[in-house]
């Protein structure tokens, strides 16, 4: 909370006491901490959740554009993008652990994302539905190999800028004129403009027989899965669920009073547990109030009827041998 408030305090003008400021929050430590306390230890990734957005610092910037600044949170995964509600042009997600660009929802007025030093390896097939007016998206320093990640920003018609400088993908034989070829509208590619020329080499490479078979080999490493990489989960927690259970599980969210509670029952969801509310216990000697409460815990299961029976028996031949109350202590089940 004090480091938050170190970036509220800075004034919108002094620019290099805002980048010290927004480093500060980025590290998570308090405001007056020497700077010999930022140690990696302490640098811990951000879930993106909505309290994130709310501390975000909002500006426009010099093509007078709303910018949101996410910059340095060591974000690990887009999410939870819709309580901006599209009130911004640009996202700057620059030096984080991104890995995918996806999990947006409709957002017309976005137009440029900037993810520059992050990690990421994969672009989402739906990106042109999420985002149907990008225009813009920097991709400097990330692990993009395949060119059929190239494919997945086909159906993005309004993009005329796009980098992948400093990846991996840039190596790639043919590179340039693939890009070209696939995204006819592109105006700059990886910061040099696309020239009429080059327009022209991407279009014969494509018509001849090496264009076709380069094209064969894209759309073979498209089904390849990468070593390491995580697989994005497309499975809905409650799709299988039947419609009482569907039904239990809304009661529970709506009774939760926390985020935590809600993050909670979404663990739960993902491995496949169902929450469920029970009634809260009543007070020794007062009457029962009633109150709901979510049931996070297994519940133990009831003796069986054999299980009761042996018990009894045990609890007779004790008071036989020792009598009740005895020098024998307590019978076995109370022991």
């Amino acid at each position: 909370g004090e480091a938050v408030a170190v970036v509220r305090e800075v004034p919108a003008g002094d620019g290099q006491q805002r980048a010290v400021a927004r480093d500060v929050c980025a590290c998570g430590v308090r405001a007056g901490e020497p700077e010999s306390t930022l140690t990696g230890e302490e640098s811990v990734m951000v879930r993106l959740t909505a309290d994130v957005f709310a501390h975000a610092v909002p500006r426009m910037n010099c093509c007078q554009e709303r910018e949101l600044d996410l910059r340095g949170l060591k974000i690990p995964a887009i999410e939870n993008v819709g309580v901006t509600q599209d009130q911004f042009d640009v996202l700057d997600f620059t030096d984080n652990e991104i890995k995918r660009v996806d999990n947006f929802p409709t957002f017309k007025r976005l137009s440029t994302l900037l993810l520059s030093n992050n990690h990421v390896t994969r672009l989402s097939p739906t990106l042109s539905e999420q985002l149907p007016n990008l225009d813009c998206l920097i991709l400097t320093n990330n692990k993009i190999t395949n060119l059929s990640e190239v494919d997945n920003l086909i159906g993005c018609t309004k993009l005329t800028m796009l980098s992948f400088v400093n990846n991996p993908i840039i190596r790639r034989q043919h590179y340039r004129l693939y890009v070209i070829a696939k995204l006819p509208q592109l105006k700059a590619l990886d910061f040099v403009k696309v020239k009429a020329i080059e327009r022209e080499e991407a279009a014969k490479l494509f018509r001849s027989a090496a264009g076709r078979l380069m094209q064969q080999d894209v759309e073979a490493e498209s089904k390849t899965f990468t070593p390491g990489e995580d697989i994005p989960s497309t499975t809905n927690p409650m799709a299988n669920l039947t419609a009482e259970q569907k039904d239990q599980v809304r009661a529970v969210i709506a009774a939760a009073s926390t985020p935590e509670e809600v993050d909670r029952i979404e663990r739960q969801l993902k491995a496949g547990v169902i929450p469920t509310l029970k009634k809260a216990a009543a007070p020794a000697g007062g009457a029962a109030e009633g109150t709901d409460a979510m049931d996070t815990s297994p519940t133990a299961p009831a003796p069986t009827t054999a299980e009761a029976k042996d018990a009894a028996e045990k609890a007779a031949a004790h008071a036989v041998l020792f009598g009740s109350g005895g020098v024998g202590g307590p019978p076995p089940t109370q022991r």
